[in-house]
């Protein structure tokens, strides 16, 4: 190998292209067991023994610089997955766990959603910190992730098991618990340097399925089964003694303990105990209907939640659970985790995506869960951080001017399926689509117009090349083309009668088309011209063993990439790139099983992105490998635009609309180092920079924090942070590459604290 590059718990090993995360390995973005490495430049493929021996020499434990896009849901507000965790951080900051791996972090109260990167598809169970920036979230195959700085950054933990983990908790900021396990075999996993590493406990776990755990002291616990057995701790988790058996041993699947000896656990009843667990009250009420999460407060306030009949089951106290009332919450959801701040706050999740917030103690709440339209969308194209537009079924158009925040309906003219759009320039545009449809705008989408395309073909993706010149491909090998900005369109010979799915130009003469009919229909297909489309010419052979190419892109004038699939039955999907001008394809990464590939988007000639069903993939060397970007989608993306290198738009069925951001700022405190005591703000490096530039500053207290960037007339161009953060040391960057050379000023505010500096743009 040539060289190594090591992060926290992970290894890249560059010339093979093998990752490493905690045990499992990837290849473009897939563990092993999905698909074997190949080795490229030797030719052998090598064995999951080998390279973990390798990658074990390398691990290192210690400070982590992690530097991401930051994905945020526009509609629906929420990501319809299901829901098994939540922790309130402070009043404002909450986090959410579930399936797929995902985390969501609000920083206002739940109002708006973010997804975090957490390098596993593996369902999360539970979530719990320590204080405002240490925790960790639980789940299925053993997964331990750990946060540093309130749930920002998460990176994953070894636990030395692989069932599942279904509850975490905190006694201090150095001491936790995690239990789980199967039906007939617990397990207890201790952590005594705040969750940096775990370990199995040396007293014996209950030999049953264990549900969750809870602290009254830094020293007391107590933990539930499913047999309805309650276990206490007295030396921190070490050692345990059964308690009590609830009535007819009826499983228990939470407790929440408080440190004045109080403790509520739930299942099918409701037991409560004033000393912590000593004595026990048992309270039938409901018989039958299961409870999964309760959180109870030092004031007596507190819930229980689960399933009720026909629409989730929320009960309140405010006794410490010796009587419960029900909470006027009527929603047809299984409720799976309530947490509360202060005493009249509180959030539930639950299934398809249900999260809940009540602000005057249960007596109303608010369902978090908005859907601004349900338009099914099939294309997108965003133009800056304020303008896009979203284009799909039924004809249907939407158009953003305040990022993603509202959307207005354009009329289309048509009801035919609308399948791909493409801009030159920020006005003039194209869309196609079924029965051979073709409309332009001249205003950046705000008005349309059709024009005859002389074909009744499904026409399925456009490519403007200039201001008068566009291609079209769609069904029966159609290929189509203006020169006179779409008064006529004019059939080209393709020569074949295939269905050709994507088509890109890198200038106005060189051009490649791509499609295919399956494998019994002859595999994939390149069409390639270098005269503008007056030829075309099929490339010798199939670009490995693709079936179907469904998007392509020129990075550059000889570098292409395509995304495509093979097997007729169980998809598994592939990215392919040319180095060639698309003669020749060598596969760089992929998705397995029933995760397609929809479409691609390069906004430069590194960076690039690849959405499929499975989420996004991302490449920042040009398409030679990739790295999964975002996971858990839960509705069916379709199409992606990026206006720059870290932000864009993700659209898809049921009205999905995600917006892309380069807010995930780097935050390089290293963990458990003192905390900043003043503001700063640090001149940019470089400077004078072309095109990017990097932005230091420090915050000394939780505060809400802009860092806004201004031209010398004093207009934003840039803002480059806007969310809470906690007191620490922070790095973002700037990539200036669509703006002029020029004197730029960058503003950093921290609630009344504030200080501007100068940058100067040089190309």
């Amino acid at each position: 190998m040539s060289f190594v590059t090591v992060f926290d718990s992970a290894i890249i090993i560059s010339s093979h292209r093998l990752k490493l995360v905690c045990g499992y390995l990837f290849c473009g973005g897939l563990p092993l067991n999905e698909r074997l490495i190949y080795r490229e430049d030797v030719g052998y493929k090598m064995s999951r023994r080998i390279v973990l021996l390798v990658a074990s020499c390398f691990l290192w434990q210690g400070p982590r610089a992690v530097s991401q896009i930051q994905w945020t849901w526009l509609n629906p507000s929420v990501p319809t997955l299901t829901y098994a965790g939540v922790a309130c951080i402070d009043s404002s900051t909450i986090i959410v766990v579930g399936a797929a791996g995902t985390i969501l972090r609000s920083t206002d109260s739940g109002e708006s959603w973010k997804t975090t990167n957490t390098s596993t598809l593996y369902g999360l169970s539970s979530v719990s910190f320590s204080d405002s920036r240490h925790g960790a979230a639980v789940g299925s195959s053993g997964t331990i992730l750990l946060t540093t700085n309130g749930g920002i950054d998460w990176t994953l933990r070894a636990s030395g098991t692989t069932l599942l983990l279904r509850s975490v908790a905190f006694a201090d900021s150095l001491n936790g618990l995690i239990v789980g396990g199967s039906l007939f075999e617990g397990v207890i996993l201790r952590t005594t340097d705040g969750g940096v590493s775990w370990a199995k406990t040396t007293g014996r776990a209950p030999g049953d399925q264990i549900n969750a755990v809870s602290f009254t002291s830094p020293g007391v616990a107590l933990l539930v089964t499913q047999t309805g057995l309650v276990y206490r701790s007295t030396d921190g988790g070490n050692s345990w003694q059964i308690l009590v058996m609830n009535e007819r041993g009826q499983p228990l699947f939470a407790i929440s303990c408080l440190r004045n000896g109080h403790a509520v656990a739930a299942g099918y009843g409701v037991m409560c105990t004033a000393d912590s667990g000593n004595t026990w009250k048992l309270q039938t009420l409901n018989a039958g209907l299961p409870r999964s999460g309760v959180c109870i407060t030092n004031s007596g306030f507190g819930f229980v939640v689960g399933s009720g009949v026909r629409a989730g089951l929320v009960q309140r106290t405010t006794d410490f659970g010796a009587t419960w009332t029900d909470s006027p919450l009527a929603l047809d959801r299984t409720f799976a985790s309530v947490s509360i701040w202060g005493t009249n706050i509180a959030f539930i999740v639950g299934e398809a995506g249900i999260i809940v917030r009540t602000t005057d103690g249960g007596t109303t709440w608010k369902n978090l869960q908005i859907n601004l339209t349900s338009q099914n969308f099939t294309c997108v194209n965003a133009f800056d951080s304020d303008s896009a537009v979203a284009l799909g079924m039924g004809g249907g158009i939407l158009r953003t001017n305040d990022g993603g925040k509202t959307w207005k309906s354009c009329v289309s003219g048509t009801s035919k399926a609308i399948r791909s759009v493409s801009f030159w320039g920020k006005r003039l545009g194209t869309a196609v689509g079924d029965g051979g449809t073709i409309l332009q705008t001249l205003d950046a989408g705000q008005s349309w117009y059709a024009q005859s395309s002389n074909t009744t073909a499904t026409l399925v993706d456009v490519c403007r090349t200039s201001d008068r010149r566009a291609y079209a491909v769609g069904s029966g090998g159609t290929i189509i083309c203006t020169t006179d900005s779409g008064t006529t369109w004019l059939p080209q010979s393709s020569g074949i009668t295939d269905f050709l799915n994507a088509v890109s130009f890198f200038d106005d003469s060189h051009g490649i088309a791509v499609g295919g009919n399956g494998p019994l229909g002859g595999g994939a297909i390149v069409l390639r011209t270098t005269n503008g489309g007056a030829v075309w010419t099929r490339a010798p052979g199939s670009p490995g063993v693709v079936h179907v190419l469904v998007d392509v892109v020129f990075v550059d004038s000889n570098t292409v990439v395509a995304v495509g699939y093979y097997n007729a039955t169980m998809y598994s999907s592939d990215i392919l790139r040319s180095s060639d001008g698309g003669y020749s394809w060598q596969f760089v990464a992929g998705f397995s099983f029933s995760q397609t590939f929809e479409r691609l988007s390069f906004p430069d000639h590194t960076t690039g992105y690849a959405v499929a069903t499975g989420g996004v993939l991302s490449t920042s060397d040009g398409g030679r490998s990739w790295t999964k970007s975002l996971d858990g989608i839960g509705q069916s993306p379709h199409a992606i635009s990026f206006y720059d290198a870290q932000n864009g738009l993700l659209v898809g069925s049921g009205g999905l609309i995600i917006r892309a951001s380069n807010g995930s700022i780097t935050n390089i405190d290293a963990p458990r180092l003192s905390l900043p005591k003043e503001f700063v703000l640090y001149q940019n490096y470089p400077n004078p920079f072309n095109p990017s530039t990097a932005v230091s500053f420090q915050v000394s207290a939780i505060s809400h924090v802009t860092l806004r960037l201004f031209d010398i007339v004093g207009r934003e161009v840039a803002t480059l942070v806007n969310e809470t953060l906690s007191a620490g040391s922070y790095k973002t960057t700037w990539n200036a590459s669509p703006y002029p050379s020029g004197i730029y000023f960058y503003r950093l505010q921290s609630g009344d604290c504030v200080e501007t500096k100068k940058m100067i743009l040089l190309r």
